[in-house]
């Protein structure tokens, strides 16, 4: 694990990521970590530019997502488009290959199914505000240029 000059722990956990196109319709690599959100496996794509946790509406209809157990509505520039959805508290599960796996309660945000964005074959996005921020993570690139390390803790107790 990744630690800090004085010894303390920087990371706890770490799991092989995969670095590819997130969809068939990319082309730009992305950095693909495999999550569980509430306890459904599933690859998700790092976006720290990005907000909240996006649950592609197939995927939210498999976990089971309640839309009357919301927290609220709301719409978001994603891909470029403007999205709308609904936000939920879910909880996203780091599993480690080494050393512990991390639970954190994050924000997903659930895209009403709309003609105008398709949902089809894209991962998870995982944001960095209200998602990612609860974390500390580093990047270890691998050799291969296809893979590598993802080390991770949650950022505060």
């Amino acid at each position: 694990m990744l630690s800090f000059h004085d010894g303390e722990a920087f990371t706890t956990g770490a799991c092989d990521y995969r670095f590819r196109p997130a969809s068939p319709m990319d082309m730009t690599p992305r950095i693909m970590v495999p999550v569980k959100v509430e306890g459904v496996p599933t690859e998700a794509a790092v976006d720290t530019g990005g907000i909240y946790l996006i649950c592609p509406p197939d995927l939210a209809d498999l976990i089971g997502f309640d839309p009357d157990n919301r927290d609220e509505e709301t719409q978001i520039g994603f891909r470029g488009a403007i999205i709308q959805g609904t936000l939920h508290k879910v909880s996203l599960q780091f599993e480690a290959t080494d050393g512990d796996s991390c639970y954190l309660q994050v924000t997903a945000l659930v895209p009403d199914s709309t003609p105008h964005h398709d949902w089809d074959g894209l991962p998870i996005f995982l944001g960095m505000y209200n998602c990612l921020e609860a974390l500390r993570f580093a990047i270890e690139p691998g050799q291969d240029d296809e893979s590598g390390r993802f080390h991770f803790a949650p950022a505060w107790p």
